[in-house]
C-alpha cells in the first residue's frame, strides 16, 4: 500500500510538472508570434516598402501559418490551465451573433488563402449569452479553424447562429473530408482528432471544456452529403 501510494504521488508530480513546462512554454511563445503576426502584417500593407506579388503571396501564406501556431499555443494555455483547476470565472453578456461576425472576418483571409468559401448565416436579431468573451471565442475560433484545415480547395464552411429550446447554438458546417465513423465518439477527448487537420487534438478537447464550463455542450454529425458539423449549444442570457 505504502509503494503503491509513493507512486501515485510520483505520478501526481510528474504530471503537475509536465502541465507547469507546458503552460510556462506556451506562455512564453505568445509574445514572439504575436511580435511576428504584426510586423509581417505590417509588411504586407506596404509599411516598409513596396512587395513584389510573389512576395506578397509568400507572406500572406506565412501569416495564415503563423495564425495556426498562436491558435495552438492559446488552446494549450486553456487546457493547462483548465487540468490545474484554473478555468475562468468571468461572466459578462455578450452577443454571438456578434462574436460571429468577428470571428468570420478575421479568419477568412485564412480561408482565401487556403481556397475554401468561409460565410456566416446569421438571424436578424441578436442571441445573447454569458461567458468569458476570451473563452467563447476560443472555442468558436478552434471550431472554424477545424473546418477550413479540414475543407479542400473549393470547399465551403459556413457558420450559423440560432436558438433552440432555450440555448443557443453555434454551429459550424464544413463539406470537407467528415469524420471516420470510428474516431466519432472520441472526437472531443484529449488527443481524440480523427479528421484531417485535427492538429494536436486538444483543439475539440477544450471546445467541449469550455461549453461545458458555461452550462452548455459540445456535439458532433456527419454532414449531407459529406462533411461536418460541428455545434457548440450555450444557455441564452435572460433580462
Amino acid at each position: 500500500n505504502e509503494e503503491i501510494a509513493r507512486q501515485k504521488d510520483e505520478l501526481g508530480e510528474r504530471a503537475n510538472i509536465i502541465r507547469d513546462i507546458v503552460y510556462a512554454l506556451a506562455h512564453d511563445l505568445r509574445t514572439p508570434l504575436a511580435a511576428a503576426h504584426v510586423t509581417m502584417k505590417h509588411a504586407l500593407a506596404g509599411a516598409y516598402g513596396v512587395l513584389p506579388d510573389q512576395y506578397r503571396d509568400i507572406l500572406a501564406t506565412t501569416i495564415a501559418a503563423n495564425d495556426d501556431e498562436r491558435r495552438l499555443v492559446e488552446t494549450l494555455l486553456l487546457v493547462a490551465r483548465y487540468e490545474a483547476g484554473e478555468s475562468s470565472t468571468l461572466r459578462e453578456l455578450l452577443d454571438c451573433k456578434e462574436l460571429i461576425v468577428r470571428i468570420v472576418a478575421e479568419l477568412r483571409p485564412v480561408a482565401e488563402i487556403k481556397g475554401v468559401a468561409l460565410s456566416e448565416e446569421l438571424p436578424a436579431s441578436g442571441l445573447p449569452t454569458y461567458g468569458d468573451p476570451h473563452e467563447l471565442r476560443r472555442a468558436t475560433v478552434n471550431l472554424v479553424a477545424n473546418a477550413i484545415d479540414a475543407t479542400p480547395r473549393g470547399g465551403h464552411v459556413v457558420v450559423r447562429c440560432y436558438e433552440s429550446g432555450g440555448y443557443i447554438a453555434v454551429a459550424v458546417e464544413d463539406d470537407g473530408y467528415g469524420v471516420p465513423e470510428q474516431h466519432r465518439d472520441h472526437l472531443f477527448q484529449r488527443f481524440g482528432g480523427g479528421r484531417p487537420g485535427s492538429g494536436t487534438g486538444l483543439g475539440l478537447y477544450i471546445v467541449r471544456r469550455i461549453a461545458e464550463k458555461h452550462g452548455g455542450s459540445a456535439g458532433y454529425a456527419p454532414a449531407t452529403p459529406r462533411g461536418s458539423v460541428f455545434t457548440v449549444t450555450l444557455p441564452v442570457a435572460h433580462e
